[in-house]
């Protein structure tokens, strides 16, 4: 009836569009130290680490980014942390050692639950300084892009 096509239709919608891109930083934690109080937000280096926030509810949310090849990107990045590096050092967060205290470490994900907010990024220009204003795919709950596989700069 009616009913049945109202959840339908309310449980096949997307969610996805209420969500926005809100903040890009860099992001480390300690080795060991995994308390949500523990991570380390600065514009030098580290894990790539985004905002995004509910249009509705207002809640947000904080996760990685996937690496990207793209160096308009990176470079975006860096200019929205308030680095205005063009071409910063990149790696996948794999190939940057967990004891070097220079990322978000797996264990820290691990105890805080944390993935991947965004599983797409892409900026058109090497100079945005609003990351809004790139292209971006919010990450489905059940997106899963690995934990080495997010993307670390140097800016």
């Amino acid at each position: 009836g009616d009913v049945d096509m109202a959840l339908v239709v309310s449980c096949t919608i997307d969610e996805s569009k209420h969500w926005e891109l809100t903040y890009v930083t860099l992001a480390y934690n300690q080795v060991g130290s995994h308390d949500e109080w523990d991570l380390v937000r600065n514009n030098r280096h580290g894990t790539v680490w985004a905002t995004i926030r509910n249009k509705i509810s207002g809640e947000e949310r904080e996760g990685m980014v996937p690496y990207t090849y793209n160096s308009y990107t990176r470079s975006s990045i860096c200019y929205s942390a308030g680095r205005y590096t063009r071409y910063p050092s990149y790696r996948r967060t794999g190939a940057v050692s967990d004891a070097s205290s220079k990322k978000v470490s797996c264990g820290y994900n691990l105890a805080n639950e944390v993935g991947y907010v965004l599983s797409y990024l892409y900026c058109s220009s090497p100079y945005y300084n609003d990351i809004s204003r790139c292209s971006y795919t919010i990450a489905s709950a059940s997106y899963d892009g690995g934990m080495d596989d997010a993307l670390w700069l140097d800016c």
